[in-house]
């Protein structure tokens, strides 16, 4: 049976918990949210006035420590709720392979860690193709799983993402996982 993951992280949102981690389904790793943010900003050239569009925001585990000028978009109403509540950002409730902004207005967009949630490849690159359209210069795609714990995760061999003009390299917490980077 295939996991229903919109369901999954409905139920999250509505966990009485204002823990980052929990919320957005980290709680039994190693992930350092700060770390990993900083790592974003050092390869994207982020700073306090570059607009950035993360897709699968969550509760804003990672956006907690990305200071630019950022704008979020989810799938989960309670995950995007507790998100404004904990802090106040600009974020939206829409699907990832249907962005509502228009042709390049972000200037870096990117999805850490949810293309494993993904039912099939063609919505995955549907995903893609909104992120290259919503970009002026860079996209952004981490924690893509080679492997994984569990069989109702989407894997995605690197070679995919290089026939699609994506840089790879090594994931920042997980051996298993991989990011890939593009420059529009």
């Amino acid at each position: 049976m295939t996991i229903d993951w919109k369901k999954v992280w409905e139920k999250k949102g509505r966990i009485d918990s204002i823990d980052k981690k929990l919320l957005n389904g980290y709680e039994k790793t190693n992930i350092n949210p700060k770390e990993v943010s900083r790592n974003i900003m050092t390869l994207l050239e982020i700073e306090q006035k570059t607009k950035v569009l993360e897709v699968g925001c969550g509760a804003g585990m990672l956006a907690e420590y990305i200071d630019c000028s950022y704008t979020g978009v989810d799938y989960s109403l309670p995950l995007i709720e507790k998100h404004k509540k904990l802090l106040n950002n600009n974020v939206h409730y829409a699907e990832a392979n249907n962005l509502p902004f228009a042709d390049n207005q972000f200037e870096v967009v990117f999805a850490y860690s949810i293309f494993q949630y993904f039912q099939t490849k063609e919505y995955a690159i549907q995903v893609i193709k909104e992120m290259f359209r919503v970009s002026s210069g860079k996209v952004f795609i981490g924690d893509l799983a080679r492997k994984s714990h569990s069989e109702d995760h989407m894997l995605y061999p690197e070679i995919d993402m290089h026939a699609l003009g994506f840089k790879t390299f090594k994931g920042y917490y997980n051996p298993d996982r991989y990011n890939a980077w593009k420059v529009i």
